[in-house]
C-alpha cells in the first residue's frame, strides 16, 4: 500500500520537470518494503507455452480478491514517465524494474486491484471454458479478452482444465503489444485496449537482423507455432528441413515461433518474417539473423504467452 507521501509524489507526474524525482522517490520508498517482497516477486510466474501450466496448484481457496487499488496507480503514472520518453537513462530503467514487479502483482497475480481498467474477477459457470481457439469457443473469445488463455492461466497460476464452476478467476482484457528499439537490442510489452491507458509490463533483450535487416514498421501477429521446422538458410552449410530436436536445429528448447505480418507502406508484403526462441543464445544484443526478431528461451516463453493472433502488434523502432 502507498503512504501519503508516495501518493503526493505521484501526484507530481503530470509536469515534466518532477520526473526524475517521481522515479527517484519511488524507487526509494518502495525499495524499503524489504527483501520478502522481492523474493516473491521473483521472475513471475510460468507458463509453458502451448495452454498447460508449470505447476499444479489451485489457486487461492476463495478464488480471485479484490483489494485496494494504490498499485494501479502507481503503474499508471510511471507508464505514463516512461512513454513520455523524458526520463534519464538510468531513471528509466528504475521503472522499468519497478513496472516489471507492478505487472507481476496487479497483472501476473490472482488478485484484482480495484480500478485496474485490464483486470476483473469473473466466476466461472457450469460448462464454460477458457480456451481460445478450437472445438467449442471459450470465454477469450466470447468475451472479447483479446489476450491468450495461457496468459490469464499465468495470472491465476493454474492451467485451465482446472478451473472450476462457482470460483471466481481472474481475467485479463487485452491485447499486449510489443516494441522493439533497435538501437538498444531491447522489446518492450505494453498493455493497451482502444484508448486506454498505454500500460508497460516488461523490457527483454533481443538479437537482430545482420546489417540492420529487421525492417522498421509496423507488424501484426498472425500465428504462433510451437516446435517449429526450421529452413536453414543459404550460406549456413546446411540444407533440407531440420526439425525440432534434430541435431542443428536452431530454434531453441522448445522451438516457439511467433509469426508477424506488415501492416504498414514500410512492411506489407514483406514475408518470412517472425519473433523467434534461439540456440544461439550469445547472438542476442547482436545482429546476426536475416532479418528475425530472437529472444533467450527464458523471455520468448513469456512473450510467447501475451501476444495474441490478429490482434497483438509488434512496432520496431530505430
Amino acid at each position: 500500500m502507498m503512504d501519503r507521501r508516495t501518493k503526493r509524489i505521484l501526484g507530481w507526474a503530470v509536469t515534466a520537470g518532477a520526473v526524475a524525482g517521481i522515479i527517484v522517490a519511488i524507487v526509494a520508498l518502495t525499495s524499503k518494503k524489504g527483501a520478502s517482497e522481492e523474493q516473491s516477486l521473483g521472475k513471475g510466474p510460468t507458463i509453458t507455452p502451448g495452454g498447460s501450466s508449470a505447476g499444479s496448484g489451485t489457486g487461492s481457496e476463495s478464488g480471485a480478491v479484490v483489494v485496494p487499488g494504490e498499485l494501479v496507480e502507481e503503474r499508471t503514472r510511471l507508464s505514463e514517465a516512461i512513454f513520455s520518453g523524458k526520463l534519464a537513462p538510468a531513471e528509466a530503467d528504475a521503472a522499468r524494474s519497478r513496472l516489471w514487479e507492478l505487472a507481476q502483482k496487479t497483472i501476473f497475480s490472482p488478485q484484482v486491484y480495484a480500478g485496474d481498467p485490464y483486470t476483473f474477477a469473473y466466476e466461472f459457470k457450469q460448462g464454460e471454458r477458457l480456451a481460445d481457439g478450437g472445438g467449442k469457443p471459450g470465454l477469450v473469445s466470447t468475451m472479447d479478452l483479446q489476450v491468450p488463455a495461457a496468459a490469464i492461466e499465468m495470472a491465476n497460476k493454474i492451467s485451465a482444465p482446472r478451473f472450476e464452476a462457482g470460483r471466481k478467476y481472474k481475467m485479463i482484457r487485452g491485447p499486449f503489444h510489443a516494441v522493439v528499439y533497435k538501437s538498444a537490442f531491447a522489446m518492450d510489452i505494453y498493455l493497451q485496449r482502444g484508448n486506454g491507458p498505454k500500460t508497460f509490463i516488461r523490457r527483454v533483450a533481443v538479437g537482430l537482423g545482420k546489417d540492420g535487416s529487421t525492417p522498421l514498421g509496423g507488424w501484426i501477429v498472425t500465428d504462433k507455432n510451437v516446435r517449429t521446422p526450421w529452413y536453414p538458410p543459404k550460406g549456413s552449410g546446411l540444407s533440407g528441413l531440420i526439425r525440432y530436436g534434430e541435431k542443428d536445429y536452431a530454434f531453441g528448447k522448445k522451438g516457439l515461433w511467433i509469426k508477424i505480418t506488415g501492416i504498414d507502406d514500410s512492411t506489407r508484403g514483406e514475408q518470412g518474417y517472425g519473433i523467434h526462441s534461439t540456440s544461439d543464445p550469445s547472438s542476442i544484443g547482436k545482429e546476426t539473423s536475416l532479418g528475425c526478431i530472437r529472444l533467450r528461451d527464458e523471455d520468448i516463453d513469456f512473450v510467447f504467452n501475451v501476444l495474441f493472433r490478429a490482434h497483438s502488434t509488434v512496432w520496431v523502432r530505430p
